[in-house]
């Protein structure tokens, strides 16, 4: 099930959703057409986004609520991480060109914007500054994912 904007904005207004870090900077023109272009979606705790191995076709800014990402490794589903409010799931894999490695399963009820890889890239054909801005919020939010995770490798590797 999908809303529309307008339905969203009564739930979450613009000057919640401009706080949200993948919007950082972008202007209300901007988060509208991200919202009108995009599919906005409510999730309930342990639907599946996408599985491991999918192959990848959008990316996911959460609006609100929890998504985690689970990586398979020895036959085990693994927590890799999880993912708040303003942050992004599956950008990786868009940009990578590859399958998704891991789940992302939602971890707390949620609402997601959807944004299709094609209509990512024609907001590079039509508003080439604010996809620019949006490039750096998303790679900015993929910079936070590596240094999380490289801690991380350090801690157990300590241990």
């Amino acid at each position: 099930m999908t809303i529309s904007t307008q339905q969203l904005l009564e739930k979450f207004p613009l000057e919640q959703l401009r706080e949200l870090a993948s919007f950082g900077g972008l202007s209300d023109s901007a988060i509208l057409r991200l919202l009108d272009c995009g599919a906005i979606m409510p999730l309930t705790a342990g639907d599946v986004l996408y599985a491991a191995g999918s192959k990848p076709s959008a990316f996911h800014i959460i609006l609100s609520g929890k998504i985690s990402l689970f990586r398979e490794y020895r036959g085990k589903s693994i927590h890799t991480r999880t993912y708040d409010p303003g942050e992004q799931v599956g950008f990786a894999a868009i940009i990578a060109l590859h399958d998704h490695k891991g789940a992302a399963v939602v971890e707390e009820d949620a609402w997601i914007l959807k944004i299709s890889a094609g209509e990512f890239f024609k907001l590079y054909n039509s508003a080439s500054e604010d996809f620019a801005l949006l490039m750096i919020n998303l790679a900015r939010g993929m910079a936070r994912t590596i240094d999380s995770l490289t801690r991380l490798i350090a801690v157990l590797q300590e241990s």
